[in-house]
């Protein structure tokens, strides 16, 4: 879907896809055939390299199911782009709050995802919201946010509050 997408933003950007899989060539065949600028990187490791790339970014775009990778952009500040049907997602949808971290798109709507993308491309308050995204994470999923989540819930059922 974002190499759909990208064929129908209105300003000069180029699409950056990570990873490989089995859907990697005929996602070439159709940035080739749409005439879209798609650079496929394939997959990275080095957490240096993603961190370049996470903090270059306008907003990572995840069309299917995420996960982890949503925790790992927002930790760079980068807000995360995915659909909206939340039973085809993983728990980690939870950290997206729209326009805040970022966005959800309609299942399966490439107009929608491009209109998203464009928000976030022509976003003024970039800072702004890698500062929000950046919180978030540092709010809730830090190990020590979480130790204090469990402490708290034990500490309640122990006195008997749940």
């Amino acid at each position: 879907k974002a190499v759909e997408a990208i064929s129908r933003i209105p300003v000069d950007t180029a699409l950056i896809v990570v990873g490989a899989g089995p859907k990697l060539k005929s996602l070439q065949e159709l940035a080739m055939s749409l005439g879209v600028d798609v650079c496929f990187l394939g997959e990275i490791y080095d957490e240096s390299q993603l961190a370049w790339l996470f903090l270059e970014a306008c907003a990572v775009v995840s069309p299917g199911k995420i996960g982890l990778l949503a925790i790992h952009a927002l930790a760079y500040g980068t807000p995360v782009i995915t659909h909206d049907d939340l039973d085809r997602q993983m728990p980690e949808v939870e950290v997206i709050s729209e326009g805040l971290t970022g966005a959800f798109f309609k299942h399966g709507d490439v107009a929608d995802l491009a209109e998203k993308m464009t928000k976030f491309l022509l976003d003024k308050n970039k800072e702004v919201r890698r500062d929000q995204a950046i919180a978030r994470i540092e709010a809730t999923y830090t190990p020590e946010a979480q130790v204090a989540f469990i402490t708290s819930a034990l500490k309640n059922k122990l006195e008997g509050k749940c």
